[in-house]
């Protein structure tokens, strides 16, 4: 999951969103067939994310022109949609402690790196990287 971004973008909203964006900009300038074209799609998608079936026929028909506040909505769309493919980096290192021994052997390597990248000056007295790990949750330790 290395170099997988956790959004992609959506083709189909970002089409939707830059012929919104063309039809509230160059509309008077651009060919009948491409007006046409855009409002067609960008009904279609408003008409997708409609609530009400009554807004949703009349935008589908196209009998009315599209409202300004319409296609505002439509030029604001999030083309950036979650990654079904990415995974946190949280969840990779999790997935990978299998059991105890694993887990140990990740807390002692975290504290090796700490140690070695932060070089902390005032750390507790008796704290050694190779400290055991407490096993079983906050609560039933006696070091609250």
């Amino acid at each position: 999951a290395c170099g997988i971004s956790p959004v992609i973008e959506d083709p189909h909203l970002s089409h939707v969103r830059s012929h919104a964006i063309a039809l509230v900009r160059s509309r008077e300038n651009m060919p009948m067939e491409k007006v046409e074209k855009y409002d067609k799609e960008v009904r279609e998608y408003l008409a997708s994310v409609c609530k009400s079936e009554e807004d949703k026929e009349a935008l589908l028909n196209g009998k009315e022109e599209l409202t300004k506040s319409q296609l505002q909505k439509a030029c604001k769309v999030n083309y950036r949609v979650k990654n079904p493919r990415y995974i946190p980096g949280s969840e990779i290192v999790v997935g990978s402690l299998k059991d105890a021994d694993s887990i140990e052997e990740f807390i002692i390597d975290w504290r090796e790196h700490f140690i070695a990248t932060v070089n902390p000056q005032h750390m507790p007295d008796g704290w050694r990287v190779d400290n055991p790990v407490v096993h079983g949750s906050w609560a039933d330790s006696s070091f609250r």
